[in-house]
């Protein structure tokens, strides 16, 4: 079955530009022709219509599409939304196929929405119901099809830099003293979002691993927080390579999965990044043609996020490959971990570019306990940069500005435990890793060791691993 889609990850500042594919995947299907109508947030995204080459269509909307078919554009705006009428079709025979692509079109926006400093706001695209997004095959018959929008996520505006003064300029006046506050003056209301994300962007029926990638922010909250996410029947939650503290429950439907974000916490960090890992069953169920997410954010003070919802597509086929690919391999020579006797474990992170084009900008996520401290084992060298984050972790960041295609790579790293006495209460050590550019996840790998106990009879005991897919 042929699927159009809006490609997830996408995120870009007030006042930039951004690029939105649109990818085609046939399905294994012979189309010659298909047509859209594509609605978007005008009061967020704009759209140049200027056609400087002269060549009927707006410099902003690209193709990437074989030189048989021609396509054309037609766009409009209302109150609501604006719209754009996309056709693009072979019509000389014998009528050539469409190639699968990650991106048949390209459409160009610019972000206008005024959005504070340090707060995000999504910006919806949706193909119309009316029409429907249509396919055709060689002959003209229609072929049944599907399609899903997309997100684009804009990130609030920093302040402007403020004037470099010089000796020429003459300083600027005080500011006037700030007004003595009354009681019935205001207070700036509390604020709470939340905005998720899966890895990776669109599944085939071979793959058997999912992440929802969970970023929140909370201000001037008095409370508790709680993350609540609901994931469908199909998947069985992996506590293993999970953010510490999900707590899960299942219904004939789906299962809901709570995570609590404590007062403390906030206070210290009123935003981060929490992960849910699934494990998909198999064999999945042919009927099953999308994975159905959604999250929210609660205060105990009342406050709610707008519920997130994200639609993971299922393709009857495997994914044609993505122009930049990342493979990350965490490997560890240690092979159990004994409390009061182990300090440090050391780690190799291989890298590998698969594309043929140097990824660059590229930042390497590392989760490790709270109670650990990353560095390099090589003094002198470039160090993770850590923050203790919710939940007994702590996220390390490395920037690596150029990766070339080609050979593995290598990173080391060693992980000393501070507190070593903490990890009794635990029956094994992850150590997750995540390789991100432009606020899109590339990839990602994990690692687990075994903790072993040390009594004080001086014997030694294992406790149980917790089994993939279950609490």
């Amino acid at each position: 079955m042929p699927t159009l889609f809006v490609h997830g990850g996408l995120a870009a500042p007030v006042g930039s530009v951004v690029d939105v594919p649109i990818a085609f995947d046939s399905g294994g299907t012979h189309v010659a022709a298909l047509s859209f109508s594509l609605g978007y947030d005008h009061g967020c995204l704009a759209l140049d219509l200027a056609d400087q080459d002269k060549n009927g269509l707006p410099d902003a909307i690209t193709f990437n599409a074989p030189a048989q078919f021609f396509p054309s554009i037609a766009a409009s705006s209302s109150d609501y939304e604006g719209r754009i009428d996309v056709v693009l079709a072979d019509y000389i025979p014998p009528l050539a196929a469409l190639r699968d692509t990650i991106a048949l079109v390209t459409i160009r926006f610019r972000i206008v929405c005024p959005v504070p400093p340090g707060l995000m706001q999504n910006a919806h695209l949706r193909f119309a119901a009316v029409p429907a997004v249509g396919f055709s095959g060689p002959t003209g018959h229609p072929i049944a099809g599907a399609s899903y929008g997309g997100t684009v996520q804009v990130i609030g505006a920093l302040p402007e830099p403020s004037p470099t003064l010089t000796q020429t300029t003459p300083p600027p006046p005080p500011p006037p003293p700030s007004p003595t506050p009354t009681p019935g003056g205001t207070i700036p209301p509390p604020q709470v979002a939340l905005e998720i994300a899966a890895w990776p962007e669109r599944m085939t029926r071979t793959d058997r691993s999912v992440f929802l990638i969970l970023d929140y922010i909370v201000l001037m909250s008095a409370g508790d927080a709680t993350i609540s996410a609901l994931v469908p029947q199909a998947v069985q939650v992996d506590a293993t390579s999970s953010t510490p503290g999900w707590l899960c429950e299942t219904s004939p439907m789906d299962s809901q999965c709570l995570l609590l974000l404590p007062r403390r916490t906030l206070q210290h960090n009123p935003s981060g990044r929490l992960f849910l890992a699934m494990e998909v069953d198999s064999p999945l169920l042919d009927e099953i043609t999308q994975l159905d997410f959604a999250a929210t954010l609660q205060t105990n003070d009342g406050l709610s996020s707008q519920t997130q919802h994200l639609i993971l597509p299922v393709l009857s086929a495997e994914p044609p490959p993505t122009l930049s690919e990342l493979i990350l391999d965490l490997v560890t020579e240690t092979s159990e971990l004994v409390t009061e006797l182990d300090h440090q474990l050391s780690y190799t992170l291989t890298y590998t570019n698969t594309s043929n084009a140097a990824l660059q900008g590229v930042e390497f996520h590392l989760i490790v306990p709270a109670t650990g401290a990353v560095r390099s084992p090589v003094e002198d060298t470039v160090d993770w940069h850590c923050l203790s984050v919710a939940n007994r972790q702590s996220v390390c960041t490395l920037q690596v500005d150029k990766i070339e295609p080609g050979a593995p790579r290598q990173q080391q790293f060693v992980l000393e435990l501070e507190e070593p006495a903490q990890l009794q209460e635990m029956s094994g050590l992850a150590v997750a890793i995540f390789a991100t550019r432009s606020g899109k996840i590339l990839s990602t790998a994990s690692s687990l060791v075994p903790i072993r106990q040390y009594n004080r009879d001086k014997s030694f005991t294992f406790l149980p691993l917790v089994e993939k897919g279950k609490e």
